[in-house]
């Protein structure tokens, strides 16, 4: 059985790229635009890996990844396109695992 993950990113080209690349790694993956959508496939599925923006609209990625934990002890990567230390740093207290520049040379993780 495979893993699955979650890609949360409302950027459909780099949303689509993330989904790509899990797929072609064999991965069963699962996308989401919004937060909203992110409930409710958590809800519905069991989820392994949650690829999650920091950036969404509407809502703050480190939030999300609070109240992720708070439920779960899913993995979580954040992407993002902001360089500034002060987010890695937000996003590890909030339980985050690695953060991903949104590159999308996956290549460019920054393991903590």
């Amino acid at each position: 059985m495979s893993h699955h993950v979650l890609v949360v990113e409302d950027e459909i080209v780099t949303r689509t790229k993330l989904v790509g690349y899990f797929e072609n790694e064999g991965y069963k993956v699962s996308q989401a635009e919004s937060g909203d959508q992110m409930r409710e496939i958590m809800v519905s599925e069991k989820i392994d890996l949650v690829m999650l923006d920091i950036n969404l609209p509407g809502e703050d990625g480190l939030l999300l990844t609070r109240e992720l934990r708070s439920r779960s002890e899913v993995g979580i990567i954040l992407v993002t396109g902001r360089t500034d230390s002060i987010d890695r740093i937000v996003g590890l207290e909030m339980g985050q695992m690695i953060t991903l520049l949104n590159h999308l040379s996956c290549a460019s993780c920054w393991y903590e």
